[in-house]
């Protein structure tokens, strides 16, 4: 099959190929060439996914080798699949908070757990649960419920972080008014003010719905795992699911401790193995 042809047949997507010695033979608009350089990887398994930083379009990256002639090319495919990942995220999506899910967090939760061990880098695991939760649809109804949860669930996000670039962290919904947040790579001292933070803003939030005003605190269980704990973790897909359902069960007791102790708190421990 000759070049010319292999190009009218992806001619709807991107594409790009080198000779042996990585010079490009296609495409010949620069334009192309720069933004194919431009795309950043998000996605690093069998089946690569890029983004590009200005027009945000994702792209799965597909390699195949091709000989012509004698000469040996690769050819680079670029499959746009941006609607796809939308409607990926769609369903991963918590309708009320607008957080992700409990079975896509702690999914992404052990991907992050296998580049902490690749990477040697400790970090924070937050349970955060709504204190005296029931109070509040009891009193104001369920409506008003779901608006307390989006609220704590924005404060989250405002005060943790979220650009393309590492580091990201973490926040999803694991239940109905408790939340999961990965802090990375993070120092334990760094992890203990930021939730008193957010702990004291929402305790001092004067929220409102409806015309009445609704008054709400959270209690925060951390587990901090450092460095040479990491470094003990084997990268083994089953030893990791392990590893996140010890470190969530540890903050879950941390958790417990704070509620405990009154509510309205934020209890810290080193994780044990």
């Amino acid at each position: 099959m000759q070049l010319n042809n292999i190009m009218n047949l992806f001619s709807d997507m991107l594409i790009i190929i080198q000779d042996e010695k990585g010079n490009i033979v296609y495409p010949s608009d620069p334009q192309l060439i720069k933004y194919a350089q431009q795309l950043q990887i998000i996605k690093k398994d069998q089946a690569e996914e890029l983004i590009h930083p200005f027009t945000k379009r994702v792209y799965r990256l597909m390699r195949m080798p091709y000989i012509e002639n004698g000469h040996k090319y690769t050819i680079t495919r670029y499959i746009e699949i941006t609607e796809y990942k939308k409607r990926e995220k769609e369903l991963q999506t918590d309708e009320t908070t607008g957080l992700t899910i409990k079975k896509a967090i702690y999914k992404e939760f052990n991907d992050y757990i296998s580049e902490a061990i690749n990477d040697v880098e400790e970090f924070s695991t937050i349970i955060a649960d709504a204190d005296y939760f029931k109070r509040v649809n009891d009193t104001y109804g369920h409506l008003a419920g779901d608006y307390i949860l989006r609220y704590i669930a924005d404060t989250l996000i405002g005060n943790t972080r979220h650009s393309d670039e590492r580091p990201k962290d973490l926040i999803g919904r694991i239940g109905g008014e408790e939340f999961l947040i990965v802090l990375k790579n993070i120092p334990a001292t760094v992890t203990l003010d930021r939730m008193n933070q957010i702990r004291e803003h929402i305790a001092s939030s004067n929220i409102v719905f409806e015309g009445k005003p609704i008054s709400i605190t959270c209690s925060f269980g951390v587990i901090h795992v450092s460095r040479k704990q990491i470094k003990a973790i084997p990268c083994d897909k089953e030893k990791i699911d392990l590893f996140r359902s010890q470190i969530q069960h540890s903050a879950d007791m941390a958790l417990y401790q704070a509620k405990e102790a009154g509510r309205n708190q934020v209890k810290i421990k080193k994780f044990t193995m």
